[in-house]
């Protein structure tokens, strides 16, 4: 865990984040997706969680170099396992090689495990009409519901995916038989061809460009 306490005053808001070394001794670098640095995150947010505090820990990342399938595997492992640990902030989405490098294509993934994560969280509804009870003795034995009023309003209650390819290999094919990756870049792509939803003032984006300017 930083220790921030003394950059702050009494009373001031902090979010305290958890930080960790898990150095291999194979490669002398610091993954991020290795069980123990997992569990290392683990005790400490469960330790802040105890004095009530606010915290950030890390999703969506990956140790590949590039998109290939250790990316997708370990975006997918390090954002639920983010969502389980219930950090109040998730950071690192889109991140590779360790923080070394990021790519668009991990935050577009990212976006859509990141949803995934929130409906696997989401409290499971146990009310009187959840049951739908009625709806069962209604349509009897050898019966079924996809025509049913309820089925049309609650279909949607259900996740759905937005670039994973859950259609038959048939509906699939017609489609195009595109990869995962090819679905995110073309989203990518439609992200980067639509107008910004907002724009920073100009006196903050000439001070930003300075700012990178400064560091080149």
């Amino acid at each position: 865990m930083y220790c921030a306490g003394p950059m702050f005053s009494l009373n001031t808001p902090k979010s305290f984040s958890v930080s960790r070394l898990h150095m291999s001794a194979n490669s002398g670098t610091d993954p991020y997706n290795s069980p123990g640095v997992f569990l290392a995150d683990q005790a400490q947010l469960d330790l802040i969680a105890q004095y009530g505090l606010p915290s950030w820990s890390y999703a969506g990342h990956s140790d590949s170099k590039l998109l290939d399938e250790q990316w997708s595997l370990e975006l997918a492992v390090s954002t639920l396992l983010g969502a389980l640990s219930r950090a109040t902030l998730l950071h690192d989405v889109g991140y590779l090689e360790s923080g070394l490098q990021s790519a668009l294509e991990g935050m577009v993934l990212g976006d859509e495990i990141a949803s995934y994560a929130r409906a696997l969280l989401a409290e499971l509804p146990c009310g009187g009409d959840d049951y739908a009870f009625g709806e069962v003795a209604a349509v009897g034995p050898g019966g079924d519901h996809l025509g049913r009023r309820l089925t049309r309003e609650r279909h949607r209650l259900f996740w759905q995916p937005d670039l994973i390819d859950q259609a038959s290999h048939e509906r699939w094919s017609a489609a195009g038989g595109r990869t995962l990756l090819e679905r995110v870049r073309e989203r990518v792509a439609e992200l980067q061809a639509t107008e910004p939803a907002f724009a920073l003032d100009d006196e903050v984006s000439r001070t930003l460009a300075g700012l990178a300017h400064g560091r080149r």
